[in-house]
């Protein structure tokens, strides 16, 4: 769960950007798993692809409102 929360704090404020990647860089080199989410937007972005694990969230939003639904992140965290 801990990583989730990695995850979504590197997402909401790093934009999913070369951030996120080195974070999940760091972590598959610590052997620890990462979680990412993503908008259906962005789908394809290379945050979701260097994961061990992603899940869509915000279904049909905006990307914003989808990467600030946190009774959905909550949700995917407890998974």
């Amino acid at each position: 769960m801990c990583n989730v929360v990695i995850n979504v704090i590197v997402n909401c404020f790093a934009f999913v950007g070369e951030i996120a990647i080195r974070v999940f860089r760091a972590c598959t080199e610590l052997g620890i798993r990462s979680v990412a989410i993503y908008s259906e937007q962005d789908k394809m972005h290379m945050h979701r692809q260097k994961a061990d694990e992603s899940y869509l969230i915000g279904r049909g939003l905006e990307p914003v409102a989808a990467y600030l639904n946190i009774p959905e992140i909550i949700k995917i965290a407890k998974v």
